[in-house]
């Protein structure tokens, strides 16, 4: 009979982690290594906890950690995003004890779960943080189909972008990464908006382009590149992850919308069966609220709205369970 465990993977096993991840229909890029790898930057380290048979080292269930050592008192924080993963739906309950056992007995003091929305928790020291929804297209159905899903406004600007002679271009290279960040530092310097770490975004962009699991695509205009996109892929998903533009003077053409319709094209003659367009922050948004114009041009593309996560904080300390309790305000 097989042996099988719940056990971390030694760092010399983690190629079994990018094995099993080939065989998972949910896989995202937050699963991958590259992810975790570029998050050593902010201090950040990594485990992978999982469910093997160690007869062939194959990997059921497993789900990676993100963790961050406290300064002075030698205890942990940590996340699990979009975890666990499993090729069983029925050994992900079981899964999630073992971890949280396992978490709960190496000195973490609380735990941030972002689960996977099919999949609940069992815990008595729980905190609802919301959850994660998005807006997802699905890449089986013929391009003129998603094409008459996009909102009128939507069509009329591709339409009008791809007579004026806007062009997109697919990279993979390197000075592509410089010039993302580039762009991406100026939008923030414009807008004002709340920014990742640049030293961060220029790593995990780099570690996905050189494994293969993802590109960058921009829009060009009489020699001028103005928007650009950061798509990650894993197995025939793919997610919109990051973006950036210049400013656009007036009476150019509109872009961004014909930025990602040629991004659809591209993923559906590669054989992807999913677009995620990056997130939202709720299925109805408000015209006053600050995401409403991110919200506003997801939605234009005419996906299905997707809520991918609940989110939970599984706290093992009780000094800091009173912590979070006393931040939560009852409503009126």
């Amino acid at each position: 009979m097989a042996q099988v465990n719940y056990r971390l993977l030694k760092q010399t096993e983690y190629y079994l982690w990018d094995r099993f991840l080939t065989k998972v229909g949910n896989a995202s890029i937050y699963q991958t290594r590259d992810y975790y790898e570029a998050l050593k930057i902010l201090n950040w380290d990594y485990e992978i906890f999982v469910k093997i048979n160690e007869d062939n080292l194959d990997i059921s269930t497993g789900a990676l950690i993100q963790k961050k050592r406290v300064p002075l008192i030698n205890r942990f924080v940590s996340v699990v995003n979009y975890g666990p993963i499993s090729v069983d739906d029925k050994e992900v309950q079981p899964f999630l004890n073992e971890l949280i056992k396992h978490l709960k007995n190496h000195k973490h003091l609380f735990t941030d779960i972002n689960l996977l929305n099919q999949y609940d928790i069992d815990y008595p020291r729980l905190l609802n943080l919301g959850n994660n929804h998005t807006f997802i297209l699905d890449l089986t159905q013929t391009l003129d189909t998603l094409f008459s899903n996009f909102s009128k406004t939507f069509r009329n600007c591709i339409r009008k972008a791809e007579k004026e002679g806007v062009m997109v271009r697919f990279s993979t290279e390197e000075s592509d990464i410089e010039r993302f960040i580039e762009y991406y530092e100026a939008m923030i310097n414009r807008k004002q908006i709340e920014s990742i770490n640049t030293i961060f975004l220029r790593q995990v962009i780099k570690n996905l382009l050189e494994n293969n699991r993802g590109f960058i695509a921009y829009t060009t205009y009489n020699g001028t590149v103005y928007n650009m996109a950061v798509i990650g892929c894993i197995n025939k998903t793919a997610r919109y992850l990051y973006g950036a533009s210049i400013s656009h003077p007036t009476g150019l053409p509109p872009m961004g919308q014909y930025l990602h319709y040629e991004i659809i094209k591209e993923l559906q003659n590669e054989g992807f069966s999913t677009y995620d367009l990056g997130g939202v922050v709720g299925k109805e948004v408000k015209e006053n609220d600050p995401s409403y114009g991110v919200y506003k041009f997801k939605k234009g593309f005419g996906g299905e709205f997707v809520t991918l996560t609940k989110n939970y904080r599984v706290i093992f300390s009780k000094l800091v369970e009173y912590l979070n309790m006393s931040l939560i305000r009852p409503k009126s």
